[in-house]
């Protein structure tokens, strides 16, 4: 309750959990957003809080309203910026929808620009990409995929292709003796997810045929 309580005292007017009023932002402002809005839309749906549901709805809000034209966001509110950011994208993707399972209504049009950025992201190999035109990281290809599963883009075979062109890239594996050990975390934690999301629906597609 307490620590509810401490990102709650985070936000502000503006329904960002940090200072929006700053002209550039703080570097990691968005991250953090799509951070406390996706721990406070879980913590919300689990203990059925009435009074974070306002909350919410102003989060909800800020991010809408940060939305770049790519469909994703980016580390400020800063409309100049105009770019988009795979990972950073995707925190305020999991805040959406956590906030809507807890009740709160996200607009449909910001949900499918955002289905709209995942898609454009994803490169043939399966592979996602950081950014546009940059570089397809381990990362937003893990980050990718979850996002999809989020919501339900399930067509074709692109869950099946990204989980294939993570595992076979061969620093994928943990080492101890990596020093770039903590690139990877990102990659591990989402691949995680979307192999528990796709065992489950396997059972679920091997069930139905029964």
């Amino acid at each position: 309750d307490r620590a509810i309580r401490w990102l709650v005292a985070r936000q502000d007017p503006k329904g960002f959990f940090f200072d929006s009023a700053i002209v550039r932002n703080m570097p990691g402002g968005m991250y953090g957003h799509g951070v406390c809005t996706f721990a406070l839309g879980e913590a919300c749906a689990m203990t059925e809080d009435a009074s974070l549901k306002a909350v919410l709805e102003r989060a909800v809000k800020a991010t809408e309203s940060s939305q770049q034209a790519p469909g994703g966001w980016y580390y400020t509110t800063d409309p100049r910026d105009r770019s988009s950011e795979l990972t950073l994208s995707v925190w305020q993707m999991m805040g959406l929808q956590a906030a809507r399972k807890s009740g709160v209504p996200v607009p449909e049009p910001t949900v499918k620009k955002a289905m709209a950025y995942v898609r454009d992201s994803t490169d043939f190999s399966g592979g996602v990409y950081y950014s546009h035109r940059s570089n397809i990281t381990l990362g937003a290809t893990g980050a990718g995929l979850f996002a999809r599963c989020m919501f339900g883009m399930t067509e074709g075979n692109w869950l099946e292709k990204g989980v294939a062109y993570i595992d076979q890239q061969p620093e994928i594996e943990p080492s101890l003796q990596r020093a770039q050990n903590w690139a990877y975390i990102y990659c591990w934690y989402y691949r995680t997810l979307v192999g528990f999301q796709l065992q489950d629906r396997h059972w679920r597609d091997w069930n139905r045929k029964l």
